[in-house]
């Protein structure tokens, strides 16, 4: 077996059946990579897919994702950056409804005079790191027999040069 990202082989490489081809925090529960070394996963998972999360956290939360672990209250939350305002989906009398609370709920929410809100989200991501982490699912789902066309795009979400670009079209 060897890692479609890295190209180690076993037994230098350790596989495990938790590499998450499209990852688990945009909901994919079944999908998983047989062909990703653990420590590829290891390393997308703390570059690659923090980013991924940071970039979708707004609507991760809007939609009602549940969080991994089944601990109460189950909903996703947002925290504004001052960490004294919340954004979470409840359910209340079975419809779901957007929370906010905290002492500084403005950080978050906006009335304005004509009925209308604003929501606002403080977060910071790497672009570059997202569009890599979509790439990377991307090139997950090549078949193998293709693989060998995309090795440009391999090596590119490799690096962890962050000024390198992928400059041809693929």
């Amino acid at each position: 077996l060897m890692c479609i990202f890295c190209l180690n082989k076993k037994p230098t490489a350790l596989f495990k059946d938790n590499a998450h081809v499209i990852p688990y925090l945009l909901g994919n529960r079944f999908l998983m990579h047989r062909e990703e070394c653990a420590e590829c996963n290891k390393k997308f998972g703390e570059k690659l897919e923090t980013e991924l999360s940071k970039f979708s956290e707004k609507f991760r939360v809007m939609n009602g994702q549940e969080k991994r672990s089944k601990e109460s209250p189950n909903f996703l939350k947002y925290q504004a950056k001052s960490q004294k305002a919340f954004l979470q989906m409840k359910n209340i009398d079975k419809k779901m409804s957007l929370e906010v609370t905290g002492e500084r709920f403005a950080d978050i929410l906006e009335e304005h005079g004509d009925g209308k809100i604003s929501l606002t989200f403080e977060t910071k991501y790497r672009d570059s790191d997202v569009y890599k982490a979509f790439m990377k699912m991307i090139y997950g789902v090549i078949p193998p027999k293709y693989r060998k066309d995309f090795s440009q795009l391999r090596s590119w979400i490799n690096t962890e040069d962050r000024n390198v670009k992928l400059l041809n079209q693929l």
